[in-house]
């Protein structure tokens, strides 16, 4: 659409979306799915801002062959003192692959020198990583130093609310960016249903519902990523001891659910039972 929302204008019965152009577009209701640096949030939230983690991840995708070290129906985990590294087999022959590193935003080095500054923190480390880091690619590797956004409070104003990394920017250890802004668009469609009461109310009832889970998950992803990632030689060598007797698999479908028809059943029912509930926000 070659458009840039700049600012929102929040009326009692309208809410109007500012584009950099100078147009303008009012509608009824106005959702914020304008990522972890949303000006959607900021016209409402302006405190809000993204955090560096101290991490970074190095990944991508490369072809088996170029990989002789791993065996092409496994999974491989090296794990070493501040950084970690995961691949797996996938459709074609390939392995996708991605390396954490635990960096201080001082040492975080621009795109061009990413690569070179990684064959530096891996030298001598594993050969199966040196393979995957000097591999070919298959398609574009990626670089990306980590920002997330700490749980807020509150998700929506009048009639604008906040859905996806607008709302809750979480690392990328738990893989839960998609799923929990599908969810958001369930959960705000089974709110919107509510006719009878207004607009602003319908949204503060879905901010209520769903800020407690936004908030686990960011606990949750900070526990794991810390577990993972590690830069103190006592909680990585217990973490070595106990890997090779998890199910990471297990473990991911006990505490995040997978968003399909059963889940979105048992999100509607929970939901129903919520809505007897007085909300009362500010």
């Amino acid at each position: 659409l070659n458009k840039a929302c700049v600012a929102i204008q929040n009326e009692s019965n309208q809410a109007t979306a500012i584009f950099a152009d100078g147009t303008q577009d009012p509608a009824d209701l106005i959702v914020g799915a304008d990522g972890i640096n949303s000006a959607v949030r900021k016209s409402f939230n302006a405190q809000a801002s993204p955090e560096y983690t101290n991490h970074c991840w190095w990944g991508g995708i490369v072809e088996q062959k170029d990989v002789p070290a791993l065996f092409p129906n496994e999974v491989f985990t090296a794990i070493a003192l501040g950084k970690m590294c995961i691949a797996w087999p996938t459709k074609g022959n390939g392995f996708m692959w991605y390396l954490s590193v635990k960096m201080s935003l001082e040492k975080v080095v621009r795109n061009e020198q990413a690569w070179s500054e990684l064959q530096k923190l891996c030298e001598g480390w594993h050969p199966a990583v040196e393979q995957l880091i000097h591999a070919p690619a298959v398609g574009k590797r990626f670089y990306l130093p980590i920002y997330a956004l700490p749980p807020q409070e509150q998700l929506s104003e009048g009639r604008v609310v906040l859905i996806g990394d607008a709302a809750h920017a979480l690392g990328p250890v738990l893989g839960q960016g998609a799923s929990q802004a599908i969810e958001d668009v369930f959960v705000l469609m089974q709110c919107l249903k509510d006719t009878m009461i207004t607009i602003p109310s319908i949204l503060r009832k879905y901010q209520a519902f769903r800020i407690g889970k936004y908030k686990r998950l960011a606990l949750l992803e900070d526990q794991v990523a810390a577990t993972m990632i590690s830069d103190n030689e006592a909680s990585l060598a217990l973490f070595r001891q106990q890997i090779s007797q998890l199910s990471l698999a297990a473990i991911y479908q006990d505490l995040i659910p997978l968003v399909n028809e059963h889940f979105c059943q048992q999100l509607s029912l929970t939901l129903s039972q919520f809505k007897d509930q007085e909300v009362v926000l500010s």
